[in-house]
């Protein structure tokens, strides 16, 4: 996540949604964006780089409020192809990681030692829909943006926080690289399996494409 006093906004980083570029250019072009740790009114509040919407406005309380804010959303089965790759490279994960390193690498060994269909019917991502709302399911975050049209949508977000600037280029990082997502569900019995499993994410993800400001 990224928040500025400046701009007044927090950024939720939701996993392989184009997180890593997105926050690398807020810091890079907001010299008071902060990640992890911001001082409010005298008060200290600390975050993990991947808090959810809802974990991020119970830390900041009514402060929340102050702030625009926004994030993206992937398609689900695209989200989840590009997880497990990226968890089965390993490396990008592991750098800079501060804190205890079991929980990473567990989750490394588990994407490295089971096949995507088995890990993709296992492993519990949480879904674009968790990073977004409150425990009533209520949408609490101002703007969300779509993955897929990531060029044009940054553009919008730059707007709405009052940082737009001509010919704005995201820098790439940390893109795993496989096959177009839709390689992994060509068995038809597996494909309706899994979209019945995540029907209100993809569901949520398809009212998100309709409501972009």
């Amino acid at each position: 996540m990224i928040i500025s006093t400046k701009h007044k906004y927090i950024f939720i980083a939701n996993p392989k949604t184009g997180t890593t570029s997105i926050q690398s250019f807020l810091l890079e072009n907001d010299p008071l964006a902060k990640n992890y740790h911001v001082v409010l009114n005298n008060k200290s509040y600390s975050f993990k780089e991947h808090d959810t919407a809802a974990k991020i406005k119970k830390t900041l309380g009514d402060e929340y409020n102050n702030y625009k804010t926004f994030g993206f959303v992937r398609n689900p089965m695209a989200k989840r192809v590009s997880g497990y790759h990226f968890l089965n490279n390993g490396k990008p994960i592991t750098e800079g990681h501060k804190g205890p390193r079991w929980p990473i690498l567990t989750k490394i060994w588990f994407a490295k030692l089971l096949p995507f269909k088995l890990w993709n019917l296992l492993y519990p991502v949480k879904t674009n829909k968790e990073y977004f709302t409150d425990e009533q399911g209520n949408v609490i975050v101002d703007r969300i943006y779509i993955f897929e049209n990531i060029e044009e949508d940054f553009e919008k977000a730059l707007k709405f926080i009052g940082m737009y600037e001509d010919n704005v280029k995201l820098p790439y990082k940390n893109r795993s690289k496989h096959k177009k997502y839709n390689k992994y569900f060509n068995n038809k019995i597996y494909n309706y399996i899994v979209k019945i499993i995540n029907y209100k994410d993809i569901e949520f993800y398809n009212e998100c494409v309709k409501n972009v400001k």
